[in-house]
C-alpha cells in the first residue's frame, strides 16, 4: 500500500484536478479503474494523492509521540523525587484514560453551527 502511494503519481499520472463532464459518475473501466465522481474526476488518482496526505500525517503524528514520550520517559526515570513521581502519575493517566485530555474540547462552539 506505501510502494502503491508513494509510486502512485509515477504509475497513473492522471492529474487530480482535471475535470471531464462527459465522464461524470462513471463506473469502473480502463480509462478510470475506480470510476469517476460527479465532476468526472479520476477516482484512482485522488486516492492515491489522499493516500500520500494520510500517510504523511500518519508518520508524523508517529515521530511526535516517539520524541515525546522518550523525552518524558528519560526525565522521568532519570529524575527523582516529586517529579518522576508526577511524569509517572502523567504516564498512567494518559495510559488508563487516552480520551481524558480530548473531553473538553467536545463542548467548544463550532463557528457556523447553532
Amino acid at each position: 500500500m506505501m510502494a502503491a502511494i508513494v509510486l502512485g503519481p509515477t504509475l497513473w499520472p492522471v492529474a487530480i484536478n482535471d475535470i471531464d463532464f462527459s465522464a461524470r459518475l462513471k463506473g469502473p473501466s480502463w480509462a478510470h479503474p475506480f470510476g469517476t465522481d460527479d465532476l468526472g474526476q479520476d477516482l484512482l488518482a485522488r486516492m492515491l494523492y489522499g493516500g500520500r496526505i494520510s500517510l504523511a500525517v500518519g508518520l508524523a503524528a508517529m515521530a511526535v509521540a516517539i520524541v515525546v514520550g522518550t523525552l518524558i520517559g528519560a526525565v522521568a526515570g532519570m529524575s527523582r523525587g516529586w517529579l518522576g513521581s508526577a511524569l509517572m502519575w502523567l504516564t498512567d493517566l494518559f495510559l488508563s484514560l487516552p480520551q481524558l485530555p480530548l473531553l473538553p474540547l467536545g463542548h467548544l462552539p463550532v463557528p457556523g453551527i447553532s
